[in-house]
C-alpha cells in the first residue's frame, strides 16, 4: 500500500512542476501495482483500500481542476498565511487530509480520538511547513535547495512537505493495519465498483475534453476606441517598437468572417447590432448609462472581451473594474511576473472552450496584471512559477510599475492571468495582459483568438450577416518540425518577418503542432509557406503535399545553409537544392549593397552552381555565387535561401535595429508571391 500511495502522491506532487507526459510513468506504476496485487497476492483487503484511495484521488483532481469553488476555498485558506495555493502546499495537505479520512472510513473507525490523531497532524505538518517557508526562501543557497530547482521550480519546496506527509501516512497506515481484520469493511465488490466508476469517469473526462466553441462567422465585433493604437506595420516605419499595437486584430477577425467596427462610445447605439464588444486598455471609465448598456448587452446574450494590463490606476484598471463589476472580476494593481522569461512552461490552462486544442505556444502572455476572481467567475489561465509585484503609485514616469523584484510580502505563485464568467445569457472573457492580441503576436495566438470570439458569439442574438468572401492572403510559418528559432523578441526570433508580412498585405500564421495535411495546405487564402532550419524530418507524404501546394500556385520559402541539420538538407534536396560548404558569413551582396546576410553560403541546384543551370534563377549573388535562388514548379515557385538566419530579427528587424535593404527585399518578394 505504501508503494502505491507514494506513486500516487508523487503523481500529484510533481505534476505541477514537470512536463505532463512524465506523470504518466507513476500513473502506470500505480495501475501495475493493483494488477500485481490481484494476480499474485490476491490480497482483497489491500486492493479494496487502494481502490478506495485511488477513487478519492480521482475525485480530488477533478475538483481541483474543474471546480472554481473548490479552488476558491483552498485559495482563501492559503491566503490567511499570505501564500498562494501552489506554493503554500495546501493542495497536497488537502489531498492527504481527504486520503486519511477515507482510510478511517473504510476501516470503520468510530472512535473520535482516532480521527483527531490521524487528521490533526496533517494540519500541523502543513502549518509547520508554512512557518518554515520564509526561512527556506531566505537561506536558499546556504541550504543548497537551489539544486533541486530543475525538478520543482524557483522557491518551490513542496517536496519537503510531501516527504513529511508520506512519513506520517506510513506510520498512520501501519497503525490502522494493526486493527483486527473483523473491523474492516468486507464489501469488496462495492468499493471496486466505486473505483472503476471513478476511473472510467476520469478517463472519459480526459479523452473528451472541453467542447470546442461553435463557429458562427458573420457576427459584428465592436471595438471601443478610447485612445488605442489601431495602426499596423507600415512601409517606412521599421523596428519592433514601430509596428503598431492592435490594428491587425480586426484583420484576422475579418478573415474568419466577422465584421469589425471601431466606435468611440462603448454603449448605446454602438451595441444595437453587435455580437461582441471588445474593450482593451480603456483610458476612462464609461458613464453610468454606457455601463448599464454594456451589462444589458451581455445579459441578453452578447459577448464581452475585456483585456487590460499591469499597474493602471485611473486608466485601464478603474474603468475595467467598473465594467467587470457585475461578475466579480478585478484587475489587480500589480505586475504578474514569471520567474523565467515567459509563462508557457509555468502556467496552467483550465478546461474551457477558450483553450480547446490550444497549445502553450499559442498563448502569448508575458507581463501583465493578475486578476482577482470572486463568485460567479472562473479562473481559466493560471501562472504558477512567478510573483505579483505590487505597483508604485509614485512612479508616474514608468506607468506606476513597481521595482520588478520579489519583495517580502508579495504573493508568489498561482496568479490568475485570465478568467471567464457568464452573465445572463452572455459571456465574458477577461485577460490581464494584452500581448496575445498585439499585431506581430497574432501570428502565434490566432487560434486562441478564433476560439475566444467563437465562444463569445455562441449565444449572441445579433443580426447575422453573410461573411465576406474576400480574405487576405496568408503566410504560414511552419514550426511543427522543431524549427530552430526563438519565440520571443530576441535576435533569434522572427517577429520582424511577421511585421514584414503584414506590411506586404498578408496575415502571418505559425503552425505549431501536428503534421502538415491537405486540410492545412489547401486553403484558398494560403499563398506562402515559410520553412526555417528544422530538426524533425518531413515525411514523404508531407513533401508531396508541399510540392502539390507549389504546383497549384503556392510559394515555398526555404531557409538553411550547409551547417543546417540533415533533416533541413533533405528537404532542400527534395526540391533539387544543395549547398556548397563555403562560409560567406556576414556579407553584403555586390548587386545590392543595401542588403546583408547573417550566415550565408552558396546555393546549388541539381548539383551545379545556379549560374550553370537553365532551370534555376539567381536572385542574389555573393562573389559570383548565388545565395538566393528560385525555381518554378507548376504554377508556383520555390525560393532557396542559403542563409539560415536571414529572416531572424538579428538580420532583418529587431527592437532597436533594422536592415532596410533586407526588409524591402522581403516585402517585395512576399507581395509578388501573394498578389
Amino acid at each position: 500500500m505504501i508503494s502505491f500511495f507514494c506513486a500516487i502522491a508523487l503523481f500529484f506532487g510533481v505534476a505541477v512542476s514537470i512536463p505532463f507526459y512524465v506523470t504518466a510513468i507513476p500513473a502506470v506504476l500505480c495501475g501495475g501495482h493493483c494488477v500485481y496485487k490481484i494476480i499474485r497476492k490476491r490480497d482483497l483487503a489491500e486492493i479494496r483500500i487502494e481502490a478506495v484511495t485511488l477513487s478519492v484521488f480521482i475525485v480530488y483532481i477533478l475538483l481541483s481542476s474543474e471546480s472554481a469553488l473548490f479552488y476558491r476555498v483552498l485559495s482563501n485558506v492559503s491566503g490567511i498565511a499570505g501564500m498562494s495555493v501552489t506554493y503554500s502546499g495546501i493542495d497536497l495537505a488537502a489531498l492527504f487530509f481527504i486520503a486519511h479520512a477515507a482510510a478511517l472510513i473504510v476501516y470503520k473507525v468510530r472512535t473520535p480520538i482516532l480521527y483527531v490523531r490521524n487528521l490533526a497532524p496533517v494540519i500541523a505538518i502543513w502549518a509547520v511547513y508554512m512557518g518554515l517557508w520564509p526561512f527556506l526562501t531566505g537561506n536558499l543557497r546556504a541550504l543548497r535547495l537551489n539544486l533541486v530547482e530543475p525538478l520543482t521550480g524557483p522557491l518551490d519546496f513542496r517536496f519537503l512537505l510531501l516527504v513529511a506527509l508520506l512519513l506520517f501516512w506510513s506510520w498512520s497506515y501501519g497503525k490502522l493495519r494493526q486493527r483486527k481484520s473483523a473491523d474492516v469493511n468486507t464489501s469488496v465488490k462495492k468499493h471496486l465498483i466505486v473505483a472503476a466508476a471513478a476511473c472510467s469517469a476520469m478517463l472519459l473526462f480526459s479523452v473528451i475534453g472541453p467542447a470546442a466553441p461553435a463557429e458562427k462567422p458573420g457576427g459584428l465585433v465592436v471595438f471601443w476606441d478610447s485612445g488605442l493604437d489601431f495602426e499596423i506595420p507600415e512601409i517606412g516605419r521599421y523596428g519592433l517598437t514601430e509596428v503598431g499595437m492592435f490594428g491587425a486584430l480586426p484583420l484576422y477577425l475579418s478573415n474568419q468572417g466577422y465584421e469589425c467596427r471601431i466606435v468611440n462610445r462603448p454603449g448605446g447605439e454602438a451595441l444595437k447590432e453587435a455580437d461582441v464588444l471588445v474593450v482593451i486598455n480603456p483610458m476612462y471609465t464609461p458613464g453610468r448609462d454606457d455601463l448599464e448598456s454594456i451589462w444589458k448587452f451581455v445579459e441578453n446574450g452578447g459577448g464581452l472581451l475585456a483585456v487590460g494590463d499591469h499597474t493602471g490606476i485611473e486608466q485601464i484598471r478603474a474603468p475595467m473594474n467598473a465594467i467587470l463589476e457585475p461578475v466579480n472580476i478585478e484587475i489587480n494593481f500589480d505586475s504578474a511576473i514569471p520567474f523565467r522569461t515567459m509563462w508557457p512552461d509555468d502556467f496552467v490552462m483550465r478546461r474551457t472552450p477558450v483553450f480547446s486544442n490550444i497549445t502553450y505556444q499559442q498563448v502569448q502572455v508575458v507581463v501583465g496584471a493578475s486578476l482577482s476572481v470572486g463568485s460567479g467567475a472562473k479562473p481559466i489561465l493560471m501562472g504558477q512559477n512567478g510573483f505579483s509585484d505590487a505597483g508604485d503609485e509614485t512612479n508616474l514616469t514608468e506607468g506606476y510599475l513597481g521595482n520588478m523584484r520579489l519583495d517580502r510580502g508579495e504573493s508568489v505563485g498561482d496568479m490568475i492571468l485570465a478568467a471567464e464568467a457568464k452573465y445572463g445569457k452572455g459571456r465574458i472573457v477577461a485577460f490581464g495582459d494584452t500581448t496575445s492580441f498585439q499585431n506581430t503576436i497574432l501570428a502565434y495566438s490566432y487560434p486562441l483568438i478564433n476560439n475566444i470570439f467563437a465562444y463569445l458569439t455562441e449565444n449572441s442574438t445579433g443580426d447575422r450577416k453573410e461573411p465576406s468572401s474576400v480574405r487576405l492572403p496568408v503566410c504560414l510559418i511552419d514550426a511543427s518540425h522543431v524549427s530552430l528559432f526563438s519565440r520571443d523578441r530576441s535576435g533569434d526570433s522572427v517577429d520582424g518577418f511577421t511585421a514584414c508580412s503584414l506590411r506586404a498585405g498578408l496575415l502571418p500564421e505559425f503552425f505549431f503542432s501536428g503534421n502538415l495535411s491537405s486540410a492545412v495546405l489547401e486553403r484558398d487564402e494560403l499563398k506562402i509557406i515559410v520553412i526555417n532550419p528544422h530538426a524533425k524530418p518531413y515525411s514523404a507524404s508531407e513533401k508531396r503535399l508541399l510540392r502539390g501546394f507549389a504546383e497549384r500556385g503556392g510559394t515555398l520559402m526555404l531557409f538553411g545553409n550547409y551547417q543546417s541539420p540533415k533533416e533541413t538538407l533533405e528537404l532542400f534536396d527534395f526540391f533539387g537544392f544543395s549547398f556548397d560548404a563555403v562560409p560567406f558569413g556576414r556579407v553584403e551582396p555586390l548587386n545590392n549593397p543595401e542588403m546583408s546576410f547573417w550566415n550565408a553560403c552558396p546555393v546549388f541546384y541539381e548539383g551545379k552552381s545556379v549560374g550553370d543551370t537553365e532551370n534555376a534563377e539567381s536572385l542574389m549573388d555573393v562573389w559570383g555565387e548565388s545565395v538566393i535562388a528560385r525555381i518554378g514548379i507548376g504554377k508556383g515557385q520555390v525560393y532557396a535561401f542559403g542563409d539560415s538566419g536571414f529572416i531572424q530579427n538579428k538580420n532583418l528587424e529587431g527592437i532597436d535595429t533594422f536592415s532596410e535593404g533586407n526588409i524591402s527585399f522581403i516585402i517585395e518578394l512576399l507581395g509578388k508571391a501573394a498578389w
